[in-house]
């Protein structure tokens, strides 16, 4: 929500109407995410604050990596649905499934009605942090393994 009032402080953006603010807004995102991760390694989070961490982060990143070195525009909306209900879910929170299917429906039928996203385009936001996720679960079971 910052991006919008603060457009207007920062000339690379102040003129990109709508555009400029998406992109703003993927910065500060970016960035809390990054200034989390650095609190983490401070505070010496848990296990499962890192997974949440490092899933909002590197999403975060594939994200914009697509839309702006690949040119393939990715749903940020269906990405930051999907990812809290996974990690909802793997702490055992029941209602994240159906609750963030039920948004991830009427996000997307919106996304689709106002043509700001493609099905592709959606699923590909989805499918970010789906693979994040599974990566970062592996990466944690092995790391208990050994």
């Amino acid at each position: 929500m910052i991006a919008y009032p603060t457009q207007k402080c920062f000339p690379r953006f102040q003129n990109a109407g709508r555009k400029g603010q998406r992109h703003l807004a993927m910065l500060y995102a970016l960035a809390g995410y990054a200034l989390l991760v650095l609190l983490n390694a401070i505070f010496g989070a848990t296990r499962a604050l890192w997974l949440v961490c490092l899933e909002y982060l590197l999403s975060g990143l594939l994200i914009l990596l697509f839309n702006q070195a690949f040119h393939i525009r990715l749903s940020g909306h269906a990405c930051g649905i999907l990812a809290p209900m996974l990690l909802l879910a793997s702490q055992g929170i029941g209602w994240a499934i159906p609750a963030g299917l039920a948004l991830l429906l009427l996000a997307g039928a919106a996304s689709l009605k106002m043509e700001r996203h493609t099905t592709g385009q959606l699923i590909g936001g989805c499918i970010v942090p789906a693979v994040l996720f599974i990566l970062l679960r592996q990466r944690r079971t092995i790391r208990r393994r050994i």
